[in-house]
Order: C-alpha cells, then sequence, then structure tokens
C-alpha cells in the first residue's frame, strides 16, 4: 500500500463534477459498477464517490475472491492525495450480519476510506470452471448470476460479454429499468444507468427488489432440444440426463452396503413415514457425517480423507463409516429403496438467493436437495439426510414457503415433473424455551437460566456448536450472551449434547447483573435473551414488499424469583396482543406464602409470509415483542 500526491497511472484524474456531488440520502454514489467477461477471465471494476459518514459502508465489497490477482485500487482524496493498493491484504474484513438471521458475510473495505472520497478497484480473476467460461466457485463454472445496482445510486451499471462466451447468458429485471445493448470490439455490452439505490427491507427476500439480474449458465445440447417441447418435457430431460444420473449412475451398493442396509433396515415399522424416520435416525446413529465433524473427529480426520472421498462409493462408505453429506443424502436415498420406499427427489432453491421459476429454462438454478416419502392421507415428509443429528424433517427455513420442483415416479422408470411448493413447518415444531431463576441481592441480580431448543432451532444451536471442543462452545456462548446485554458478567456458559444424537441441545449460563439499592428496584426478568425476532431501530411507515418471516416457532420463557424483604410486588396489568402474525404474551403471577413471582412471556409466530398490505400488523407485532421482551418488575419499599 502506498501513498501517492497525486493521480496514479492506472486511473484517469477525478473530474470535477465528481468532487461536485456533495449531497444524496445515501451519503454515497456509485460511480461505476462494471463485469467484463474474457476469454478464461472475468475482470471486475468497482469505483464509488462517498460524501458522508453515512456513505463509508459502500466502500466494502461483497465479493472480492480469494483468488482474486491484478487487483488494482485507490482511496482519493479532494486535495488530490491518495492511497494506492493492490493486494487482497490491504482491505480489512468486516463482518455483515443479515438481520436477525444466523448467517453473516464478510465484506472487504477499503483502505483509507473517509467520509470525503473516491475509492476506484478492479481485479481479475480467472475463469477455470466448465468451457473456461466462470471461475470454479460458481457451480464448477456451470452457473453464475449477478444482482446489478447497490443499496446506493448506481450511476453506470455495465455488462460486458465476450462474443466466445460458450455459456447462455440472460440479463432480465423490471421493464422499468431501460438497457442499452450493443457491440463493441467483439463484446456485447449491456449498459443501465441511473439505478436508484434499493437496499433490502427487514423480513424481506432481496430477490424481489426488481433491480436487473445477469445469469451465465451451461445448456447442454439435449436439453437445448427439448427447450422447444415445453417446460414440462424440458425438466423431464434434465431429469433424465443431469439429475437422475446423481442418484442412480455408477453407484457402488456393494457388499460392504448391503450388510450395512440388512443391518439398518432390520425391524424397521411398517407405516412409510415411521419407517423412513426411524431409517435415518438409524443412519445418523452409524455413519458420521465429516461435512459436518466435531473437533474430535476433525483432528482424528485422515489428511487425504477428502481427496480418495467418492460420495458415490457407498460400500466405502459402509466399510469406512465416514461420509459427506451429499454421501449421507445418497445413502439414504438406496437404503430408503432396499426398504421397499422409492422417495420423491426435490430440487430446492435458497429463497435468499433466488426463487425457482419453473418457466425459467436453467438447469443449475438450484441449491440443494430433499428426498420426500408419502404416506396415504398423510402427505408427505421432505427430509434432508445431510443435516446431522436433526430430528428426521427438519428442513433449513431458507427453502420454505416458496416452490420447488418436484419428480416422481411409480415404476422407478418413469419420472414426472411438478412444481410445488415446499410448505412452512408449523409453529409447534419449533420451540425456544428459556427458563430463569433470579436471586435478588442487595447490590445484583443473580441469575440461572437453562435453554432449551427443538426443530429448527435445535438444528441451529447445534450446527453452531458441534465443530468447537467444549471451551470453545462455552466461549463462544458466553460472549453471545454478553453481546445481547454488555452489562452481564457471566460466570458459567455450558454447553450440553451438541456432539451427541437424539439428545436435544441444551445450554445453561449464570450470570449476575449489578444495581443499586434505593425506594424503587427494577427487576429484568429475562436479562440477556434473545428476543423473539429482531426489532429494527427504525421502520419506514409504508411498504411495498411482501414480508418474510424466518420460520415459524414458539417462544417461551419463564423467570421466578423470591421478593426480597422489606419490598413489595404490585401485580402488573397483564399483556396479551393477538394478529394475523401471532400472538404475544407477557403475565405474572405472586404467592404471598412464598414471596415467589412468577413471570411468563410467549410468543408465537404463525404467518411466514404476507403481502405489503399487511405491513401496519407486522409493526404492530414487532412493538409488541418488543413492549414485552422490554418490561420489567417494579418493586417498591414498603412502609
Amino acid at each position: 500500500m502506498t501513498v501517492w500526491l497525486s493521480a496514479g497511472a492506472d486511473w484517469a484524474p477525478i473530474p470535477a463534477d465528481v468532487w461536485a456531488i456533495k449531497d444524496g440520502p445515501k451519503g454515497a454514489v456509485v460511480l461505476e459498477e462494471r463485469i467484463r467477461f474474457k476469454v478464461r477471465e472475468m475482470e471486475s471494476t468497482y469505483r464509488v464517490r462517498i460524501f458522508s459518514e453515512s456513505g463509508r459502508n459502500a466502500a466494502a465489497l461483497p465479493d472480492l475472491p480469494k483468488a482474486a490477482y491484478d487487483i488494482k485500487g485507490r482511496t482519493v482524496y479532494p486535495d488530490g492525495r491518495e492511497i494506492t493498493f493492490d493486494s487482497r491484504k490491504d482491505f480489512a474484513e468486516r463482518k455483515v450480519e443479515a438481520g436477525g438471521r444466523e448467517s453473516s458475510q464478510v465484506h472487504m473495505v477499503a483502505p483509507g476510506v473517509t467520509a470525503d472520497c473516491v475509492v476506484e478497484v478492479r481485479w481479475r480473476e480467472r475463469c477455470d470452471g466448465y468451457r473456461d467460461a466462470l471461475p470454479r466457485r460458481f457451480t464448477n463454472g456451470l452457473y453464475g448470476q449477478w444482482r446489478l445496482g447497490n443499496a446506493y445510486p448506481t450511476r453506470v451499471s455495465a455488462v460486458e460479454i465476450s462474443e466466445r462466451m460458450p455459456l447462455a447468458t440472460s440479463i432480465n429485471g423490471n421493464s422499468q429499468w431501460k438497457v442499452e445493448a450493443k457491440t463493441i470490439d467483439g463484446f456485447r455490452v449491456f449498459i443501465y444507468r441511473d439505478l436508484p439505490a434499493v437496499e433490502v427491507p427487514p423480513y424481506s427476500l432481496q430477490v424481489t427488489n426488481g433491480l436487473p439480474r445477469l445469469e451465465i449458465y451451461w445448456q447442454p445440447d439435449p436439453l437445448i432440444q427439448a427447450f422447444s417441447e415445453g417446460r414440462d418435457a424440458y425438466w423431464t430431460e434434465a431429469f433424465k440426463r443431469i439429475y437422475l444420473p446423481d442418484y442412480e449412475d455408477s453407484v457402488d451398493t456393494g457388499r460392504p452396503f448391503k450388510q450395512v442396509a440388512a443391518e439398518l433396515i432390520e425391524g424397521l415399522p411398517e407405516p412409510p413415514h415411521a419407517r423412513a424416520t426411524e431409517l435415518l435416525r438409524r443412519l445418523d446413529a452409524r455413519i458420521k457425517n465429516m461435512s459436518h465433524p466435531t473437533a474430535e473427529e476433525r483432528a482424528a480426520l485422515p489428511k487425504k480423507f477428502w481427496d480418495d472421498y467418492e460420495s458415490k462409493r457407498l460400500d466405502k462408505v459402509a466399510a469406512s463409516g465416514l461420509a459427506s453429506s451429499r454421501g449421507m443424502r445418497l445413502m439414504f436415498y438406496h437404503l430408503l429403496k432396499t426398504a421397499g420406499i422409492q422417495p420423491k427427489i426435490a430440487k430446492v432453491v435458497d429463497r435468499d438467493q433466488d426463487l425457482f421459476n419453473y418457466g425459467r429454462l436453467n438447469p443449475w438454478q438450484f441449491h440443494h436437495d430433499l428426498l420426500g416419502v408419502e404416506e396415504a392421507g398423510k402427505g408427505v415428509i421432505w427430509f434432508d439426510a445431510g443435516n446431522r443429528h436433526a430430528t428426521p424433517g427438519v428442513v433449513h427455513p431458507d427453502y420454505e414457503g416458496v416452490g420447488m420442483l418436484v419428480f416422481q415416479t411409480k415404476d422407478s422408470k418413469s419420472w414426472k415433473p411438478s412444481l410445488e411448493l415446499l410448505g412452512a413447518k408449523p409453529f409447534t415444531s419449533n420451540r425456544r424455551s428459556y427458563a430463569f431463576s433470579l436471586h435478588l441481592e442487595d447490590d445484583s441480580d443473580r441469575f440461572d437460566l437453562q435453554a432449551q431448543f427443538g426443530g429448527y432451532p435445535e438444528y441451529a444451536e447445534r450446527y453452531r456448536y458441534l465443530p468447537l471442543e467444549p471451551k470453545e462452545q462455552s466461549r463462544v456462548l458466553k460472549e453471545q450472551f454478553e453481546k445481547n446485554r454488555k452489562s452481564l458478567t457471566i460466570s458459567r456458559a455450558e454447553v450440553k449434547d451438541a456432539t451427541v444424537p437424539f439428545r436435544p441441545v441444551s445450554w445453561v449460563i449464570s450470570g449476575s447483573l449489578e444495581r443499586e439499592s434505593g425506594r424503587r428496584r427494577e427487576v429484568e426478568p429475562f436479562p440477556g435473551m434473545t428476543w423473539p425476532l429482531w426489532v429494527p431501530d427504525q421502520l419506514d411507515a409504508t411498504r411495498t414488499t411482501s414480508i418474510v418471516l424466518p420460520y415459524l416457532f414458539t417462544h417461551a420463557a419463564v423467570s421466578s424469583f423470591e421478593v426480597p424483604k422489606g419490598y413489595r410486588f404490585d401485580p402488573p396489568a397483564e399483556l396479551f396482543h393477538q394478529n394475523e402474525f401471532g400472538t404475544v404474551l407477557w403475565a405474572s403471577d405472586y404467592d404471598p406464602q412464598t414471596r415467589k413471582v412468577t413471570v411468563r412471556l410467549d410468543a408465537h409466530v404463525v404467518s411466514l409470509n404476507l403481502g405489503a398490505s399487511h405491513w401496519s400488523a407486522f409493526r404492530e407485532f414487532l412493538g409488541w415483542i418488543q413492549e414485552a421482551c422490554q418490561r420489567t418488575v417494579v418493586l417498591a419499599k414498603e412502609g
């Protein structure tokens, strides 16, 4: 990284009209974002004018790959000084959490950013995937997509694609965005101008923002022929050529597999749902999913395990007792068939990244597979065999509430495609339970907490702690709790059964909160507890996009404490609210004989996806959650 006093040779001087940009609601304007697909490499350019503190985040790049090379960048100031940089190591990492979700991203922040500067970055990446058209990180080079535009106004968003690009390409978006399309020096060029700032509002899907989207993907020759025969014909051919071979072709089910299969199938119940559920439990106990290893398993794993591993070698999986998530799914598929059940196969899309469109004939748009088992009169249970130690039937909620492509057969020969909805699990299936015991002392409130989980929340907790040593589990839990309530002092944090199958994950916390004695004492019944839903600091008055919740669930908390001598408890009014999004309850009870107070907080989230017309009700629902979680119990001095 170097500091220069004048413009570097790799960039043109900053025009005066760029420095004249000093006003705007977002604090920054993207001057240019450009992706250029050449032969065997792609080149990206990003230039932004930052003119206030609120715009500094515009210098954070969400997609600066580790394999990037020939990086050239600079941060320029109005007086002509600049900082140049040429390595990914020059960038700072910033963890960006998606509001209220369990996931986060790492953005790369350019060096030297101030509230008055211009940042310009350019880098290249090798296209080492299929046919050297895309980098391998994009589905092995078979499929990539890019959303144009930003959370900041964008003057120019451009895509340049070599005419020698061997893959299919498409650019689409709302018709309100006009594209300039032309051919220049062997490149097809698409330019959008003056795209507005489009942020993803809380509890919504990014894919519905309407901004233009670029897709590049391989369309196999047999599917090109089926293209003109209609959607059903296309997806039938895609299943025959691509999807079914993943399950059936060159799969080794020799003697070791047959021996394990015989053991796992023996004594299974007859009803299909119970049969499949018990079979998956047995498989999970017998074969270790090394895509999600414990710390001990990771340390013991042979160094070349993944170099030699092939998910279709089910005989080797059976003999070694080790598999990947994909291998677990393949094992479960063939075990079901051996047990007399022909499962359905569903291709699903992560709704945070895309939505499946039956009419968009791109065979690579899916992110995951599920296996379905149907029982007469009881519908279908969808299983994800890669979710290690999860309750059978638990599916990641990012696949729920949206369309999926389902294939089914009656004779194991002729498969038919259909567009179906993966419904959300009922709120009673996903549970978070917290039990607080408070001890009110002269200068502090001590507490002990036991937390238990069920359904997807249980798997999310397990996924967080499974790969960690017990000491690391405790550290992560302690830090999480202290982050929720900064004035807490945690003396004990213990995660239980994160690595033990068939036992739900739980944890215990002990800590204290300093208090000042006085005529009036406020007691927080649930110190440090994560709220049922994330409540943003600000919510817009109106909304144009649908409201999408993470998943349906019930959140139950109970807290008990004894009123100290010299204080009295005056019962506060009960809170109970209900609308189309769910219910929120806060209630207290007092036993004068034992001087024990019990406080309950229950929240049920019962709607996954409602239209923008329900925005007022959702704001109200979040307000109830905030009110209940912030409510305290007030004790007054007697006499």
